[in-house]
């Protein structure tokens, strides 16, 4: 078996990016969904940014956010709490890639289940900032 040629390497090094890219960025068309909802997290488990749905999606006001009387681990349901923390412990100490399914409970009492993912960013010292994604 000879060297590989210019076209051959590059053939390879393209399969391995889409290899990683899809590692770090899992496509979206992998699960069905009626709406993306992006946002980011921050340490505290509240939003700096969000998509006004979700509002809708949890029954709290923009204003709840926005004043930070809500965060994200106070609509987590009690018993999802841990599993919450859990991903993002494993994802601060693998990956850098948040992933968790857990119910929320909404603004009116209803049970909701919730896919969120997305990477995790890190200031220059490798400390935890937020997640940021779907």
């Amino acid at each position: 078996m000879g060297k590989p040629s210019y076209q051959d390497l590059q053939a390879k090094v393209k399969e391995l990016q889409n290899i990683v890219n899809f590692k770090v960025y899992p496509q979206e068309i992998h699960f069905e969904t009626k709406d993306l909802l992006y946002f980011r997290i921050d340490d505290e488990w509240y939003f700096d940014f969000f998509h006004i749905k979700i509002c809708e999606l949890t029954g709290y006001s923009r204003k709840d956010f926005l004043e930070r009387k809500v965060s994200w681990l106070d609509i987590v349901h009690p018993d999802d709490r841990k599993l919450l923390e859990d991903a993002l412990k494993r994802a601060l100490q693998s990956e850098d890639y948040f992933l968790a399914e857990f119910r929320i409970v909404t603004g009116e009492g209803k049970l909701k289940w919730v896919k969120m993912r997305g990477p995790i960013f890190r200031d220059d010292t490798g400390q935890f900032l937020f997640v940021q994604g779907i």
